[in-house]
């Protein structure tokens, strides 16, 4: 029998895999992938036949910043597009001052990436040739500047570029170090596809000095802007959620890069057409659906894989990692290795079961190597249907919604805002009795006389009045406060008893009550949010 491999050789085992980790042997890949792109394009426009010998005669120190250069990259995505399938009107004046720069940098050698030249300050988050710069936005309008902007727009993000602050800065390079420092092969390798950071902020510039504004996301990637990710400011507050967001990111932009050369996904693959996984943790909402297409599934489950090895390593010797760089501030790396662990098991899993016809052999491939890193992790115990925690994640994560209900009530007039605040206290209540009786059941059924005793009394103690009590700023913490009660009883469960017992009188598996609690709540919290749009004396229906 093969004894169990040590952390370092299941990292080892994520950086170095061929062909899905190994960062040379992707890149090598890559420069084909991009040569033969630029070889079909010179068929279509003569004129950059200078920079395919230019890009066939540099080293490969020389070619690395040019070859991972966005608007290269992307420019050159576009021609070759745009000449293949007819498109009037291309900006081939642009295109050709793109190459043409390309090829002047190769044919001198210059080891720097041409979309970075232009910044009046470099900044970079370390000293070696793999690490990524950050965009300045203080720099020469160029044309890799135009298009940089041009490929940011067109995301419609709702945020803008901006030259992240010295204190921003230093988080950013505090989480590279991190990641260095506790998964040194990986952050080798994902780096390596990372070649510009672009830190953003809300679209208001007078409210970028509020420490209270609230972003739309926290980070992105997209294969429309390659070799980019986008982290807002909000995530350069704290180094280790900053490093996690940076592997994130990085590991999407490693698996475009993958995608290029190999069958991940089936011939023909269309997202729209593909089916779909729920994931559980997350809320459905119109501008972020928690319904995920294979290709969305599998690079989740990619992220959620060196995610548990980060938290694990971080868990393991977390007095020493915090005298090198600093307090958790409230991360929790025991929490994000559970959770981490559960999602990507649960949506390896799905991915088998729904979605097995949408991949290529290559994504095949992938998943069931993934699947034996989790196993080797500490995922094996999951049942494939345990998901009672992963709808607990949502059931915690909601209170950002209650407060979002908030903040829209105080923006009512006075008088609307209390009749809604009331309403809303109402609503608040009969909704946590509700779980709080769910939790009664829940606790009766593992034979907890004490705990269902105190979450008894604890429901009875909920009513109106008392709720009206309570101030706006109180109500989050109070909602907080209750659902954390449930959450703690219900987690220390293990998933293997709340699949497995039944409650007496319904019949039903612990998981389905935990399952069917999460998603009435959830039903109500939207509820709250319709009622606090309706007008406050609404018209019969005609």
């Amino acid at each position: 029998m093969n004894e169990p491999r040590t952390l370092d050789e299941i990292e080892a085992a994520m950086a170095l895999n061929v062909p899905f980790g190994d960062w040379r042997y992707i890149n090598d890949r890559s420069v084909l992938f991009y040569t033969r792109r630029l070889e079909l394009l010179v068929r279509r426009l003569p004129e950059v036949e200078p920079l395919l010998a230019a890009w066939n005669a540099a080293s490969p120190e020389a070619r690395y910043p040019v070859l991972g250069d966005t608007v290269l990259r992307a420019t050159l995505n576009a021609a070759l597009g745009g000449l293949e399938n007819g498109v009037q009107d291309l900006p081939l004046e642009r295109y050709r001052a793109v190459f043409e720069d390309a090829r002047r940098l190769l044919a001198e050698g210059r080891r720097e990436a041409p979309t970075e030249r232009g910044a009046s300050r470099r900044l970079r988050v370390g000293d070696a040739a793999h690490h990524p710069w950050v965009w300045c936005d203080e720099r020469e309008e160029d044309v890799w500047a135009q298009g940089f902007r041009q490929l940011f727009d067109q995301e419609k993000s709702r945020s803008l570029l901006r030259t992240p602050d010295e204190a921003s800065l230093g988080v950013l390079r505090g989480a590279v170090a991190l990641l260095e420092d506790v998964l040194p092969q990986v952050s080798r390798s994902v780096l390596d596809h990372a070649y510009l950071i672009g830190v953003t902020d809300v679209l208001n510039r007078r409210d970028w000095d509020n420490p209270k504004r609230r972003f739309s996301y926290d980070s992105f990637t997209t294969f429309t802007i390659p070799g980019a990710l986008f982290l807002s400011m909000g995530m350069l507050r704290n180094p280790y959620k900053a490093a996690e967001s940076l592997l994130h990111e990085s590991l999407h932009l490693k698996l475009h890069d993958v995608q290029h050369t190999h069958a991940i996904l089936k011939r023909g693959y269309n997202s729209d057409r593909s089916p779909v996984i729920r994931s559980l943790w997350n809320r459905w909402h119109p501008e972020a659906t928690n319904e995920w297409p294979a290709c969305r599934s599998l690079a989740a489950m990619h992220v959620y894989v060196h995610l548990a090895l980060y938290a694990e390593r971080l868990a393991r010797d977390p007095e020493r990692i915090q005298a090198v760089h600093g307090p958790l501030n409230g991360y929790d790396p025991v929490l994000q290795k559970r959770r981490s662990l559960e999602r990507a098991y649960f949506l390896g899993g799905a991915l088998r079961r729904e979605c097995w016809e949408e991949l290529g052999i290559g994504g095949q491939r992938m998943v069931d190597w993934m699947m034996g890193l989790l196993n080797e992790l500490g995922a094996g115990h999951l049942p494939q249907d345990g998901n009672a925690h992963l709808f607990l994640d949502l059931y915690e994560r909601e209170a950002k919604d209650f407060n979002v209900l908030l903040e829209g009530l105080r923006e009512m007039p006075e008088a609307v805002s209390a009749e809604r605040g009331q309403g809303l206290r109402r609503a608040v209540s009969e909704m946590l009795r509700d779980e709080l009786g769910v939790a009664v059941r829940i606790a009766a059924t593992l034979g907890d006389a004490t705990a269902s005793a105190s979450l008894r009394e604890q429901a009875e103690r909920i009513s109106t009045s008392r709720l009206s009590e309570v101030t706006d700023a109180e109500l989050p913490r109070f909602l907080n406060s209750t659902r954390g009660t449930v959450a703690s009883l219900l987690r220390a469960v293990p998933a293997e008893r709340l699949v497995g017992m039944r409650e007496v009188q319904s019949e039903k598996p612990l998981s389905e009550l935990v399952r069917e609690m999460v998603v009435t709540s959830g039903t109500q919290l939207n509820d709250m949010a319709a009622a606090r749009f309706q007008p406050r004396h609404a018209a019969p229906p005609g």
